[in-house]
């Protein structure tokens, strides 16, 4: 189990569904969590994708699309 400590997150709903982000700064590795469940960890620096289990692509790509607007808006202001 890995340190919340030094971890960031952003949580937000897609389809009706909690979708959680959490970014361990440690560990560089990031996680995404749907309604609580662990759906998908990628490691930064060259690991990559390091699993993604059986859930609905739809959720993922509306997931991904959430996070980038997120981080569209931080860099507009």
């Amino acid at each position: 189990m890995r340190s919340l400590d030094n971890a960031i997150f952003k949580a937000f709903e897609v389809a009706g569904r909690e979708v959680k982000v959490r970014t361990f700064l440690d560990d560089d590795i990031a996680q995404i969590l749907v309604d609580g469940e662990l759906v998908a960890e990628y490691g930064f620096g060259g690991a990559g994708c390091t699993f993604i289990t059986e859930v609905d692509p739809r959720i993922l790509i509306d997931i991904i699309a959430e996070i980038s607007h997120s981080g569209i808006s931080k860099m507009h202001g």
